[in-house]
């Protein structure tokens, strides 16, 4: 009877699925052109025609990879439900790309869009693995079928307008802005040249030696191997991405850290990305790596 009871209320909530995805589209194009004006909308479809593939390949980046991670560490006996897994799992995935170029770096060993594109499919690898050994153990599918208001889709409403809306302000740029975002960039191309970390900074510059936090230029490293930008373009785009990322830190920080409401996670996450000075005046500024590690301490 259990059984039965799970499975309706799977049916029903399935029926919802289009309506639910509709109303996260139009919320996600709504707050977007109200902080970008109607011209977004022409911008963004010509944008998903050029870059879909790159949409789908930055999404995995962000995913999988934490996902991953979570399902081999995160406490079996402290379950998360899957809005507040979605969110650790983009600010897991921001943290790994530095991890592994030093883990490379030290055992002597390159790394470039080849070893990035691996890594991924290894994820993905690892979770159509998981998804069948857990398919036969699954009874019904009500576990992934969200209610019509979920905070997790409100959530990502919120991820994605706020990364429409500064992509958009960027759109015309050439590079980042300011003089952080030049040092940033010839890092960031350092490291594509190496294959990793460097000693030298030539020819760009007479230094030998390299002891700065490079988790944001490691990321914008990723971003160029998976979507085959320049590292100009990749800086920028990078930098749009952590800021975005600000609004699922936030919910995760309130969600997990501080074991508050699912839908107090979501006010943290409007008001970060949409109300707050900080961290939208990184746009202007470019100051990146802060802006990373702001995400990642989370």
């Amino acid at each position: 009877m259990k059984a039965n009871v799970v499975a309706a209320g799977a049916g029903r909530a399935s029926r919802w699925w289009p309506f639910t995805w509709v109303l996260l589209l139009g919320g996600s194009l709504g707050a977007a052109v109200a902080g970008a004006g109607l011209g977004l909308l022409p911008w963004l479809s010509a944008g998903l025609v050029s870059h879909w593939w790159r949409a789908l390949a930055l999404v995995a980046l962000y995913t999988l990879p934490g996902l991953a991670l979570l399902r081999l560490l995160w406490p079996r006996d402290l379950p998360l439900a899957l809005s507040t897994r979605l969110a650790l799992a983009a600010l897991v995935s921001a943290a790994l790309p530095p991890l592994l170029l030093l883990a490379f770096e030290s055992v002597g060993l390159p790394w470039g869009r080849a070893a990035t594109w691996g890594y991924l499919l290894l994820c993905l690898a690892a979770h159509v693995r998981w998804w069948m050994v857990d398919a036969g153990s699954r009874s019904g599918r009500s576990a992934w079928a969200p209610a019509l208001l979920s905070p997790g889709l409100a959530l990502l409403a919120i991820t994605v307008a706020a990364l429409l809306v500064r992509l958009y302000i960027v759109r015309d740029l050439p590079t980042g802005l300011l003089g952080d975002s030049y040092h940033h960039t010839l890092m960031a191309q350092l490291l594509v040249d190496n294959r990793g970390l460097f000693r030298s900074w030539e020819p760009y510059a007479p230094l030998t030696t390299f002891t700065y936090h490079f988790g944001f230029h490691a990321n914008a490293a990723f971003v160029h191997w998976v979507t085959g930008l320049d590292v100009v373009a990749s800086v920028l785009l990078a930098g749009q991405l952590m800021n975005a990322l600000a609004a699922p830190a936030a919910f995760a920080l309130v969600v997990a850290a501080l074991r508050g409401s699912p839908w107090v996670g979501v006010w943290a996450a409007l008001i970060t990305v949409f109300v707050l000075t900080i961290p939208a005046h990184f746009v202007l500024w470019g100051r990146y790596t802060q802006l990373t590690g702001q995400v990642v301490l989370v």
